[in-house]
């Protein structure tokens, strides 16, 4: 019987993407995987506000980016700590509206497009904060001008976002405080999850 992992991961946080080259690891007989793409700040302050149950907290802002990514994986190298806190000054989604309008309209073509958007940010250090970086992302991904241009204009659409804030509701019904976080499906009706610890999981 094929388990199903269903993963929520954070374009933007190395310890997704590190995940996301072990979930490669793992035997295609075995093991299907769903992708959804979540943005962690939104997460963490949708949890806040259900905390508080209120639309407006007060954050302090150096404090809430201090929680929301901590350097605890050994195995992150202080390079990729770097270019992500870089991606943290942006503070935009672009990257993540990218993969969710792909996954809606180019299903066929997201996991690809996942590979593609992660090695274009930890491997070769290339900018994804701007509709045209995404564009050249598309065209690269061997997209026609005209896809590539349909992508771009889907990066502030209601449809696209609202898909993506169902996937941020989703990983927090099942427990997630922030990305990389799993949801392991047996087949049988229970689930096991887990965040950060894939090797225990599939165990």
């Amino acid at each position: 019987m094929t388990t199903r992992i269903k993963y929520f991961y954070d374009v933007l946080c190395p310890s997704s993407w590190q995940n996301l080259l072990r979930l490669r690891e793992l035997p295609s007989t075995s093991f299907t995987i769903d992708y959804q793409p979540v943005v962690n700040k939104r997460m963490k302050l949708l949890k806040l506000q259900r905390e508080a149950g209120k639309r407006f907290v007060p954050i302090n802002p150096e404090q809430f980016f201090a929680e929301l990514y901590c350097k605890d994986s050994p195995t992150i190298s202080a390079e990729h700590w770097q270019v992500h806190e870089q991606l943290l000054e942006e503070l935009n989604q672009t990257p993540h509206m990218f993969l969710q309008a792909v996954k809606l309209y180019f299903s066929d073509r997201y996991v690809d497009a996942i590979d593609h958007l992660n090695r274009r940010i930890w491997e070769q250090r290339l900018p994804v904060s701007r509709g045209y970086h995404l564009f050249q992302t598309a065209t690269a991904m061997g997209f026609e001008f005209r896809q590539s241009d349909f992508l771009v204009t889907q990066l502030c659409h209601h449809v696209v976002n609202e898909a993506l804030g169902k996937g941020i509701v989703d990983a927090i019904e099942h427990g997630a405080v922030r990305a990389p976080f799993f949801v392991l499906s047996n087949g049988n009706g229970t689930e096991k999850r887990c965040s950060e610890k894939l090797d225990e999981l599939i165990q």
